[in-house]
């Protein structure tokens, strides 16, 4: 029986640690931290421990929950049609506005794609 433990989760470093038994004696046990980054495609770490006649291989990813981007999932975006923006998102979080619409970059918080853009439609006849 393989037991892990996360002993401390956060989105840059976990710990890890395993209790390998037979069920009534332990066989091996192993702790580990490392820093994690979020991987959008769900790339695997391959882990490996060697002790006595007993190794353990074994993988482990980070995956950003819904609407999180980036290496530490600290990237927010979360698409959006209404009057406080009209974008979707890109692969690695961007914002990229609707059509008819354009990111104000007077605006602080410009990046929303709240400025309508002038689409001009003729037809020749």
């Amino acid at each position: 029986m393989i037991a892990p433990f996360f002993n401390n989760i956060d989105l840059l470093s976990s710990s890890f640690i395993f209790f390998i038994s037979d069920g009534n004696t332990l066989i091996s046990r192993m702790a580990t931290q490392k820093k994690l980054n979020a991987s959008s495609s769900g790339a695997w770490t391959h882990g490996r421990h060697a002790e006595g006649h007993t190794i353990l291989e074994f993988e482990y990813r980070m995956i950003c929950t819904a609407h999180y981007y980036g290496k530490d999932c600290d990237t927010l975006c979360k698409p959006r049609d209404d009057q406080f923006g009209h974008y979707t998102c890109g692969q690695d979080g961007q914002k990229i506005c609707l059509q008819g619409w354009q990111k104000d970059m007077t605006n602080p918080e410009g990046d929303y794609c709240t400025k309508g853009k002038l689409l001009l439609a003729f037809s020749l006849r």
